[in-house]
């Protein structure tokens, strides 16, 4: 342990939370902040600071006397740890303690049986995923996939941009018919009937096949001037992304 007089501890002394960058829409401050900030977060020891997240998994600790839990609020990949101890009251103030948080005060929104919960602590199959399709984004697996896929699409729209083309967004549902491609398509009622809905699923994995012929939504407008265009394929309709570049 480093001497309390010695210079990086008076750095570390310094610190104020004004240095930790916030988020721009909330009072909030990021996890991502926190955890790559100056040793892991140690610089902001006594500090208070107020965090938003949900929590992945909790334990209780030294004779049930406190909680222990894991946090993320989706800015990094990385959780933090917040220390719970019995009897706090409701409201919303974190302390900064090293790399962990020890609450000061603690505001939750909704709770859950932990016996009930679907997701256990243990290496997800994307199989067994399948089931639970609105706590995907709860996963490590599927959370750094959107993560990739983002910077993915960042990337693509930024090259395009420097290099003066321009983005045509063609849309999901589309009047063009495609040589009967289009006609798969169909929009129905919210209140169909079960077996309504499952023809409706054939129906949608029967266009997914067909969709070799999506290049036709060319912007078959924009091409005949003399600019630059290019247009990428939705990846909620195939499971792949196509960038189409029309010069």
């Amino acid at each position: 342990m480093a001497d309390a007089s010695s210079p990086l501890m008076d750095q570390l002394a310094a610190i104020t939370l004004d240095e930790v960058p916030k988020d721009n829409f909330s009072d909030h401050i990021p996890i991502q902040s926190i955890i790559s900030h100056i040793n892991g977060g140690s610089g902001l020891a006594s500090r208070k600071a107020r965090v938003g997240s949900w929590v992945k998994t909790g334990c209780k600790a030294n004779k049930d006397t406190f909680a222990l839990l894991e946090i993320n609020d989706r800015s990094c990949t990385g959780n933090l740890q917040v220390i719970v101890e019995v009897g706090l009251e409701h409201a919303s103030s974190l302390t900064a303690t090293s790399n962990s948080l020890r609450a000061d005060k603690v505001l939750h929104v909704g709770s859950i049986d932990p016996a009930k919960y679907p997701l256990p602590k243990m290496r997800l199959t994307l199989e067994f995923l399948r089931d639970f399709i609105h706590l995907h984004s709860k996963t490590n697996t599927i959370f750094a996939v959107a993560r990739i896929r983002n910077s993915l699409t960042c990337a693509t729209h930024t090259f395009f941009n420097k290099e003066g083309f321009l983005y045509v967004h063609t849309p999901i549902v589309s009047t063009s018919d495609c040589e009967g491609v289009g006609e798969m398509f169909q929009l129905k009622a919210a209140k169909a009937s079960k077996k309504e809905i499952g023809a409706a699923v054939d129906q949608l994995k029967k266009a997914n096949e067909s969709l070799a012929k999506v290049d036709q939504l060319k912007p078959e407008i924009l091409k005949k001037d003399d600019g630059k265009d290019y247009f990428a394929t939705p990846p909620t309709i195939v499971p792949r992304w196509i960038v189409y570049v029309v010069l």
